[in-house]
């Protein structure tokens, strides 16, 4: 018995993901841009399966002239996520980009911050970051500047991230750069609740780090009053 020959269906407004076989996959472009004088567009495909009601979304931004893949991103959409369901056809790139776009590193160049769906509990909104790469002309991720609640300062060129472990423990991260996108130094704050009722005490660790090495440490224990 042959294989059945896999289909690509190009969607506008107008459609509907139903009564779509095994082998369909949805498949939608945005408008192009230009984003470090490339010139581009994203690109979105959903495989579908029969008989189930999930599937990941690709989500992929090409250049226009070559077709090269410039970044890559697979957890942006998804049917699982109820805000997504059945909303294919309601992606706005344009939005998207509006969202997304920003100089993480402080380097001139445009990134992207891409918020991932991910489940994480109590830790946190979680990003992606990827940072433009000049010399190759695409995006790569970056797992040291990805993160939980990343803010950006553009005024003191710093990027911070927190999370969340439960009620108790908590800690942020501040990277401040320098010229180029680099950074010249990191500092963290641990804040962890440390016994119980009726006298509740708070551990603030606070750490500088300069080229991935602790340059400084200071611990204060202080009677915990709520966050």
């Amino acid at each position: 018995m042959s294989k059945p020959e896999k289909k690509t269906r190009i969607v506008d407004s107008q459609a509907v993901a139903s009564n779509l076989k095994k082998t369909d996959t949805l498949s939608k472009n945005g408008k192009p841009f230009k984003i470090n004088g490339v010139d581009c567009f994203w690109e979105l495909k959903l495989p579908l399966r029969e008989g189930s009601n999930d599937g990941d979304g690709i989500l992929t931004l090409r250049n226009i002239q070559s077709k090269k893949a410039l970044l890559i991103n697979s957890d942006y959409y998804s049917l699982d996520n109820s805000y997504y369901t059945n909303s294919f056809n309601g992606v706005d790139f344009e939005s998207f980009n509006k969202d997304c776009i920003k100089d993480v590193n402080f380097d001139g160049y445009k990134d992207f911050m891409i918020y991932g769906l991910e489940e994480s509990g109590s830790a946190g909104s979680l990003y992606k970051v990827y940072l433009f790469n000049d010399k190759k002309k695409l995006f790569e991720q970056s797992k040291a500047l990805s993160g939980y609640d990343i803010l950006l300062d553009t005024v003191n060129k710093t990027r911070t991230s927190g999370g969340r472990n439960g009620y108790n423990y908590n800690v942020s991260v501040t990277d401040f750069f320098g010229r180029r996108g680099t950074i010249k130094y990191t500092e963290t704050t641990e804040r962890e609740v440390i016994s119980d009722e009726p006298k509740r005490l708070l551990k603030t660790t606070y750490n500088k780090i300069v080229n991935k090495k602790v340059v400084q440490t200071i611990i204060d224990t202080t009677n915990f009053e709520g966050w």
